[in-house]
């Protein structure tokens, strides 16, 4: 089994979108292509098919949570993360050779290559420990998230159940200002904030860990949020963060209506 898809073994955030490169295609007025965006699809590894959703960050930072879909929720079993990201002239392909697999702890490393179209599908692949995971899709249906909206603190604020990739549960309180507080089902007690991006449906997300058994005991954390509605009327959010060191990630997730 590869490392993108062993379940992660502790309890769901930054690069830079920079450089320029060679060639690829434009769209049908000859402009670039804009590769920021959120992204869902398929992903291909050696022992199994996972749902992904990809967010590329026009600040730089691009993340993929992998899991299975049912029922519109993403039920999330690990994440990728992208650093020193370059973008090629035109928008068409973005690559980095600094990618991490926090599906396992600590994170795998390896490389990825996206390949976008001017009506904005992509094809590309995560090549983790000599693997090539290859995966495809779309932007996501802007009639349920819209990633060009600016986020706003009150669909992120209130209370949160949600589920760590380990299973454990995880009470979550944000306040109107973004103000973070929490507590999981083994004791693990955490504070932060959440700010919402400028020109993007994503929230910055810093947090600040207690002692053990907080898998980062007494260590700071960074990280986005991302709240989507579903279809079935449910409002999903999923966190997504990772240690300074990018050597240990946490992620959680959940759904309210």
């Amino acid at each position: 089994m590869t490392a993108a898809t062993r379940y992660m073994a502790s309890a769901l955030a930054s690069a830079l979108l920079a450089g320029c490169g060679g060639g690829g295609g434009s769209d049908s007025n000859g402009d670039p292509v804009e590769p920021a965006g959120a992204y869902v699809g398929r992903m291909t590894t050696s022992a199994r098919t996972l749902d992904f959703q990809l967010l590329l960050r026009k600040n730089g930072q691009a993340w993929a949570m992998y899991g299975s879909q049912a029922s519109s929720i993403l039920y999330v079993s690990g994440f990728v993360q992208a650093d020193a990201v370059s973008v090629s002239r035109n928008g068409s392909r973005v690559a980095s050779n600094r990618l991490r697999d926090f599906g396992v702890s600590p994170a795998a490393q390896g490389t990825t290559t996206i390949d976008i179209t001017p009506s904005k599908s992509i094809r590309g692949s995560f090549d983790i420990g000599g693997t090539s995971n290859g995966f495809s899709g779309s932007e996501m249906d802007g009639s349920l998230y819209v990633y060009a909206r600016a986020a706003s603190l009150s669909d992120l604020s209130g209370a949160w159940s949600l589920t760590a990739l380990t299973g454990e549960g995880i009470a979550m309180s944000i306040s109107a200002t973004g103000a973070i507080s929490g507590t999981s089902a083994l004791g693990c007690q955490f504070v932060g904030t959440a700010v919402p991006a400028l020109d993007e449906n994503v929230f910055d997300v810093s947090i600040n860990f207690g002692p053990s058994p907080c898998v980062l005991p007494n260590q700071p954390g960074t990280g986005i949020a991302v709240v989507s509605p579903l279809a079935t009327g449910d409002t999903q959010l999923i966190f997504a963060g990772v240690d300074p060191t990018r050597t240990i990630g946490t992620a959680a997730f959940g759904t309210r209506r």
